[in-house]
């Protein structure tokens, strides 16, 4: 019923951008999650009888060539438009409005600096979020990725009393349901889906489908191994787009396999009346003074 609710919400926000004048830019990389997020695109575009590709334009780091090479298969397959050059309407903005936006977003809570020299003008949807529903970092415990980092601190008190503090902060965040989760879950969910993932949207209308709460309860209730493998964003790419779900990525490691094929739940029976039998005895209320309500079975 999550996965329903997720497909019943996020479909129609997406076949409303795409029906609402405003230019759209999407990423597409060699990866799951911006694939998944083009598989609900090209299904909104299936269900609302309009061309994604005029529509929306898609972009590939021209850097990454891997992930542009699997980039440009996809789009050849399904005629999209990648990396084709736009005038940006927003305009360049000054030095100081640059370095103040980047103040008032990143400075004191996020390490990589970035700057934006630019106003965006398209409406932009990403895969960010993806990585809180799956085991993304595999490997050692938080203590341990602390450990060795503690070179980049001026001294050992200081490295102690930041580790102490972290550790402190993630088991608070750890709460309820949440506990069985990998910590670098909690970590993507809490801290680096807003400041890494969230940048964008300071600047631009930034539309993050695969951070829904849906897709959070649903990955928070799968068992370990399902949750190891991916299997929430597979069951989205197999049901929206079976054919994209299968084509190479810029990995073997993020390649669906049998189990995500044969594990994957059928989000195509929503609405189906399913018959049966109602075995009891039906009790009418007590007659009252006065013109007889109807019983609640007459009602329905």
């Amino acid at each position: 019923s999550l996965m329903r609710a997720y497909v019943a919400e996020w479909l129609p926000r997406i076949a409303t951008v795409l029906a609402s004048p405003l230019p759209i830019v999407s990423d597409l990389t060699g990866g799951r999650d911006s694939r998944t997020v083009l598989a609900a695109i090209l299904r909104a575009g299936e269900l609302t009888g309009i061309d994604v590709n005029e529509r929306v334009r898609f972009a590939s780091d021209p850097q990454l060539v891997r992930d542009l090479a699997v980039a440009e298969e996809i789009a050849r397959r399904y005629g999209l438009r990648l990396n084709t050059t736009v005038t940006n309407a927003g305009g360049l903005l000054p030095g100081a409005e640059i370095v103040r936006q980047w103040r008032t977003v990143n400075a004191g809570v996020y390490y990589p600096i970035h700057l934006d020299d630019a106003q965006a003008a398209e409406v932009s949807l990403g895969g960010s979020g993806g990585e809180s529903n799956r085991n993304f970092y595999p490997g050692p415990g938080l203590s341990r990725l602390f450990d060795v980092r503690a070179k980049y601190f001026f001294d050992r008190d200081s490295f102690e009393h930041v580790k102490t503090r972290a550790l402190a902060d993630a088991a608070s965040l750890a709460v309820r349901s949440e506990r069985r989760l990998d910590h670098m879950i909690i970590h993507y969910r809490h801290f680096r889906d807003r400041l890494h993932g969230g940048r964008r949207g300071h600047r631009s209308l930034y539309l993050t489908p695969l951070a829904s709460r849906h897709l959070r309860f649903a990955t928070t209730a799968q068992t370990p191994e399902l949750r190891g493998r991916g299997q929430i964003l597979a069951d989205l790419l197999i049901n929206l787009s079976p054919q994209l779900a299968q084509m190479e990525y810029e990995s073997t490691a993020k390649q669906l396999d049998s189990r995500h094929f044969d594990d994957a739940i059928d989000l195509s029976s929503r609405g189906r009346v399913i018959p049966g039998r109602v075995f009891g005895t039906l009790t009418e209320p007590a007659p009252t003074s006065g013109p007889r309500s109807p019983s609640s079975m007459e009602v329905l």
